[in-house]
């Protein structure tokens, strides 16, 4: 039963949507090339990626060769409470309806939405098995980098890091029972509660250069680096914006060697926990006052940040 009372014209592709789902209920619907393109023309969600033709084609070649199941998944439309339709799910496969020219049998679910702003939550929680959209596009889709006041890449950078973030900065094993840090919406939802940190943190970014800057922005370094401007805003201005300009660092201060240790190894390959504690053990000697000669992790040992309320080891 519909949440909210549509407010459009039974002719229009709003109020034809409407009937073809009350009329089909749980079961496909037919669907003609014509409607399929008046839903991808008037009621396409504002955020949606171009059309890739090649995943167009794909669908079109199983509708043409008689491989396309109506049942197996569903094209979804959000509903806003003036009764406009919005598609968030589903273009290409409509795309592909409109292509073949032919009335093709689909499932068709509508759902209710309070705001636009949940209709973009629904959108970023769509994903096509083996070929699902970016998280780049879907945070694009969402005007995320705008709304959060940040860059496109910062924007990508913090959505990784909060993964960690809301998993007490734990990388999420197979079994992991909670699976909230996984969720798009989820993080989606948390990353305006960073934002500031992450505008902080990017204008330290700003002054590396470019090699060391990317190490920067990888999931693992940029967690432990939020972390930090947190909890220890004033110590983390000395450690992260020290480490970025890099001008006449000891050899032995830990900015150095966590600096030497992002030019000797890859921080996108390998154990994300490692990445993390790397960051910690200098951190740390950092916030200790101590050098340090050598980065070293204890497989296995607890993750602590001094100063924060990860600050003590077990």
């Amino acid at each position: 039963m519909s949440l909210f009372k549509t407010n459009t014209q039974p002719d229009s592709i709003h109020g034809i949507l409407e009937g073809m789902v009350a009329k089909a209920g749980t079961r496909p619907t037919v669907v003609a090339p014509g409607i399929a393109r008046r839903a991808l023309q008037e009621c396409n969600f504002q955020g949606q990626r171009k059309i890739q033709r090649n995943r167009q084609m794909r669908h079109e070649r199983c509708i043409r060769e008689g491989r396309w199941h109506p049942e197996v998944s569903t094209i979804s439309f959000a509903r806003t409470p003036d009764g406009a339709l919005h598609l968030v799910n589903g273009q290409h496969r409509m795309a592909a309806i409109a292509g073949v020219g032919s009335a093709t049998p689909t499932k068709i679910e509508i759902i209710a939405a309070k705001d636009i702003d949940e209709v973009r939550r629904l959108y970023v929680m769509y994903d096509e098995p083996g070929s699902s959209r970016s998280d780049n596009e879907a945070l694009i889709g969402i005007n995320a980098p705008e709304n959060l006041g940040l860059s496109n890449r910062v924007t990508a950078a913090l959505f990784r890091a909060v993964a960690l973030l809301l998993n007490d900065l734990e990388p999420m094993g197979p079994r992991d029972e909670s699976l909230e840090a996984r969720e798009r919406d989820v993080r989606l939802s948390e990353m305006p509660d960073w934002a500031e940190a992450a505008k902080t943190y990017a204008g330290f970014v700003a002054r590396a250069d470019s090699d060391i800057a990317g190490k920067m922005l990888t999931q693992g370094v940029m967690a432990s680096a939020l972390y930090t401007i947190r909890y220890q805003p004033k110590l983390a201005k000395e450690f992260w914006g020290g480490l970025a300009e890099n001008d006449g660092l000891r050899r032995n201060d830990p900015r150095s060697r966590l600096l030497a240790d992002f030019r000797n190894r890859d921080t996108t390959n390998g154990n994300i926990r490692q990445r993390v504690q790397r960051v910690a053990v200098a951190w740390n000697a950092f916030f200790v006052g101590k050098d340090l000669k050598i980065i070293k992790c204890i497989e296995g040992g607890r993750i602590v940040f001094k100063g924060t309320p990860k600050g003590r080891g077990g």
